[in-house]
């Protein structure tokens, strides 16, 4: 299959996990926009990552390293702010956070205003939570239609060491996650198409055996009963 999992160059850091509140991952999406069209793009996952302490500038800077330089995110006010590389100190986030309602950009240690149409690169943000219920593949995509957004699905690469860190409390080897063969093709829920040489997936894989699960202790895709009852990983879009 020559169409993969298209898009933007990403990296991906493990946020936050406390039990069924779930991991958060921030990404950082290296093409340039404006602060709305980085809000729309933004809404496919939850939102612009929302930065509320130090801490959380500093996940995003070893998220992305150099590239963390001037990109988009959320204020607490739900206001475009710009992040510039050297600017991780507690009273730099404050002042951010307090004095600035407009778009903003650091500059030797101070805040200048920035127009919201200038276009820098920007992170976003997704939950994702484990549920530790056995459940069918269409079982568990109906409960996280009904408690949270979807069962799993991926615009991006899949966060091996944050889902890890999720997954640790599975109580089967394996987990359900939003991938299906249908159409003669492995798709995401989200229908984005995957490559099967990447994820290590048969082309044509027998009924019924055309669910996709993760293999937390190999760490492996693997192709499996539909009607298997294992744990899952639900999408959670929007925060309570």
């Amino acid at each position: 299959m020559k169409k993969t999992l298209a898009g933007l160059l990403l990296f991906v850091l493990f946020g936050l996990t406390t039990g069924r509140t779930g991991v958060k991952v921030h990404i950082h999406m290296t093409a340039q926009l404006n602060c709305t069209f980085a809000q729309g793009h933004c809404k496919a996952y939850t939102s612009l990552s929302v930065v509320s302490s130090n801490e959380d500038l500093q996940m995003l800077k070893e998220a992305a390293g150099e590239k963390y330089d001037h990109s988009w995110i959320y204020s607490q006010k739900k206001s475009c702010k710009l992040l510039k590389y050297e600017d991780t100190t507690t009273s730099a986030v404050n002042y951010l956070f307090i004095n600035h309602s407009d778009c903003a950009i650091t500059h030797n240690g101070a805040w200048h205003s920035k127009s919201c149409s200038a276009k820098y690169p920007f992170f976003c943000y997704v939950n994702f939570i484990l549920v530790q219920e056995n459940k069918t593949w269409e079982e568990a995509l109906k409960y996280c239609r009904s408690h949270y957004t979807d069962l799993v699905y991926f615009h991006f690469p899949w966060p091996v060491n944050q889902i890890k860190s999720e997954t640790n409390n599975a109580q089967t080897d394996r987990v359900w996650t939003g991938l299906r063969f249908l159409n003669a093709a492995w798709n995401w829920l989200n229908k984005a198409k995957v490559s099967e040489s990447t994820f290590s997936l048969p082309s044509c894989p027998p009924e019924p055996n055309r669910c996709g699960a993760r293999n937390i202790k190999t760490e492996q895709w693997e192709n499996r009963d539909c009607e298997e009852k294992l744990n899952f990983i639900c999408l959670k879009k929007k925060e309570n």
